[in-house]
């Protein structure tokens, strides 16, 4: 990051001209926390080479940065070796300085502000950069050593303050490990990612919230800390989305499955510092119906979707198949379906494989009189098919003429089938409702003419050789003969059947249409 990047960290306040108390490297009582990890190292590892990294720090929060750190390697003609220092980025950032005008190494407890060495720039223009450590040979061929930061010094306290536009003096320090080496031209810069610096007690808290994991985006049911710094607080409270308050710095939430917000508040006597913190948490939901295999179906494949882009996997026994095609399945028994989304959250769902095989049961009775067979079903919504006459039946009964076996098969709607026979022995001599309605001509062009010498009425239909339902609406009276117009039907094989006024088949007469 150069010195244009956008700071890390954003203090909120403004502080008033005050006088400051003595601050001590590596303390932080009374002072406001910072972090920034700036971690460079380069390394020129052949002639010619040339590397160089850059970092920069706003320490005060007010949207400037105020330093540059920068780490650099080289192999060239003048210059093997390496270097890392510090460049001010406005005359308002100063550092604690020794006599040779070096940047000054403190250890933990040296008194920041006794010192009257300090580093000055004239202007913007004239940015004052000094170096941690330098170590090269020279275009002479002799070894250029200079900087504080050599063994056993190589990580210590640098001191700094900081003029604001108030006219106030800040004061802090930030800790800093530095090296250069010359026969292996390298060097590393590395600010330990912790600071602080002085906070005006005449103004409201000074906050910053942090929460772990850091992410763009959350999944339902993952625990997230909630962790507050504050300087200058008087009181302080989390308030979370559910209606629940807590008075920790740091606090042990689980999230559920939307997006929510956090708010963390200190206060004082001087105000009230709000920090509102929004966790968008993804939305991702699943959906994964289960299926039924059947007869009719004996084969199912598994369907599911999300609300928002994710992978899509099946785990079948112990094979696991992911987008874009989903397995076939032929066997009953759960199924694990899971999604995961772009942010790596993840949901699982438990599809049910169910198996319905269950065959009809039917039976067959047989009314004599009327030369009647009859067939009986106590599964709901069956079929029934009597293939034994020349002419397939799709009926629950059949008017028969002559002495024989007759079978029906019975299909369930999942498709499942039985069957059931009958032999029958004709012993009566009246003649069978079949033959006491005749039709004629067969085959036939435009009309059927149709002899009813049963007493009652007949409705009839006529069915195609697939079923289908042709005609409806035909009628003749008892003991009567009526025409029967068929020559809008196409050519081909079709069922003829009479019924009587509550909706019985009495007869059943195939003929064919040319």
């Amino acid at each position: 990051m150069d010195k244009y990047a956008l700071p890390l960290v954003c203090l909120c306040f403004t502080f008033l001209p005050k006088t400051s108390a003595q601050i001590a490297a590596g303390s932080t009582y009374h002072l406001v926390g910072g972090e920034k990890n700036v971690q460079l190292a380069v390394f020129a590892p052949n002639a010619g080479s040339y590397d160089l990294k850059r970092d920069s720090i706003d320490f005060d929060g007010d949207g400037k940065h105020d330093a540059l750190f920068i780490a650099e390697a080289a192999w060239v003609p003048d210059y093997v070796g390496g270097s890392a220092s510090i460049e001010a980025l406005h005359p308002g950032f100063e550092l604690m300085m020794d006599s040779s005008d070096f940047v000054r190494p403190l250890m933990a407890g040296d008194s920041i502000n006794a010192t009257p060495k300090w580093s000055v720039s004239s202007h913007p223009g004239n940015m004052y950069t000094s170096a941690f450590i330098a170590h090269f040979w020279g275009f002479s061929g002799q070894m250029q050593q200079y900087g504080n930061w050599t063994p056993p010094t190589s990580t210590a306290f640098v001191g700094f303050r900081i003029v604001t536009a108030q006219q106030d003096t800040l004061y802090g320090w930030f800790r800093v490990t530095a090296s250069a080496n010359a026969n292996f031209p390298s060097a590393s810069l590395s600010v330990n990612g912790l600071w602080a610096i002085e906070h005006d007690p005449s103004q409201k808290p000074w906050v910053k919230t942090f929460k772990t994991p850091q992410k763009d985006v959350y999944c339902p049911g993952h625990y997230v800390i909630f962790e507050a710094n504050t300087a200058g607080a008087e009181q302080i409270a989390w308030h979370f989305w559910d209606g629940m308050s807590d008075t920790a710095a740091t606090v042990i939430k689980v999230l559920p499955d939307s997006t929510v917000t956090a708010i963390f508040e200190a206060t004082n006597q001087n105000g009230t510092t709000t920090v509102t913190q929004n966790l968008e948490v993804s939305p991702l939901k699943l959906t994964a119906p289960d299926i039924v295999l059947d007869c009719a179906h004996p084969n199912g494949t598994l369907t599911a979707e999300t609300n928002i882009l994710a992978e899509i996997c099946w785990v079948v026994v112990s094979d696991t198949s992911c987008n874009p095609i989903p397995p076939t399945i032929n066997f009953p028994g759960p199924i694990t379906v899971f999604a995961e989304d772009n942010y790596g959250c993840i949901v699982t769902e438990q599809v049910e494989v169910l198996l319905d095989a269950n065959t009809p049961i039917v039976f067959i009775e047989y009314d004599e009189p009327n030369h009647l067979l009859i067939a009986y079903s106590n599964t709901p919504n069956v079929t029934f098919s009597w293939v034994s006459p020349h002419w397939p039946i799709l009926n629950d009964s059949v008017f028969i003429s002559q002495s024989g076996t007759y079978t029906v098969v019975v299909t369930a709607p999942n498709g499942c089938t039985s069957s059931a026979s009958i032999t029958v022995v004709i012993t009566s001599t009246d003649e069978p409702p079949l033959e006491r309605v005749r039709v004629q001509p067969n085959p036939a062009s435009d009309f059927l003419q149709i002899e009813n010498r049963l007493f009652s009425d007949l409705s009839l239909k006529i069915f195609d050789a697939a079923g289908h339902l042709k005609m409806a609406n035909g009628t003749v009276l008892g003991d009567s003969v009526a025409r029967l117009d068929i020559e809008f039907l196409p050519a081909g094989l079709y069922l003829l059947i009479g019924c009587d006024i509550g909706g019985k088949p009495l007869f059943f007469k195939k003929f064919l249409k040319q």
